[in-house]
């Protein structure tokens, strides 16, 4: 036998049809057994590595050796990872946890960064929902934190980036 199936429904799920993107990010089983909240992490982990490096923040030379903490630090530049964000206000929808802020205290600006991995077809989308749900956050914070300036980078990661 060849190994060919003339199935087509998912090998992991078997609710829908098997597709790249269907298998990237829409596969409930593949969802429940956490593979996408991995592939998740290890980009937020890329980019708080990354961060790290361009403010000078000694991290390991090797990205897969960099285990991000929840907050680090270098003389005014202040990164939170996975953290919750408190504002003393109430945040409709607790939008409070972001994957990753950087705070520039000497420059009194803000940068919220969150990443998601939607499929093809909702990667304008998914950008609009994270700037609108943690708009609350960013206009707390600038008040809290007395910034200037304070934006919100979406990072969207669909499957032909992958």
């Amino acid at each position: 036998m060849s190994g060919v199936s003339g199935n087509d429904q998912c090998r992991f799920c078997h609710t829908a049809v098997e597709s790249v993107g269907h298998l990237v990010s829409a596969s409930q089983t593949l969802l429940a057994d956490g593979h996408y909240t991995a592939c998740h992490n290890k980009i937020c982990k890329y980019i708080h590595w990354k961060i790290c490096k361009e403010y000078k923040i000694e991290v390991k030379d090797k990205v897969w050796d960099h285990e991000p903490e929840s907050v680090t630090s270098n003389r005014g530049i202040i990164i939170f990872y996975d953290k919750i964000i408190l504002t003393g206000r109430y945040i409709e929808g607790g939008a409070i946890r972001p994957d990753i802020v950087i705070w520039n205290k000497e420059e009194t600006t803000a940068k919220i960064i969150d990443v998601t991995l939607p499929t093809d077809f909702g990667l304008n989308r998914a950008e609009r929902q994270k700037i609108t749900k943690y708009q609350e956050l960013k206009n707390n914070l600038k008040n809290t934190w007395e910034l200037k300036e304070i934006g919100i980078i979406s990072v969207v990661v669909g499957q032909q980036d992958l």
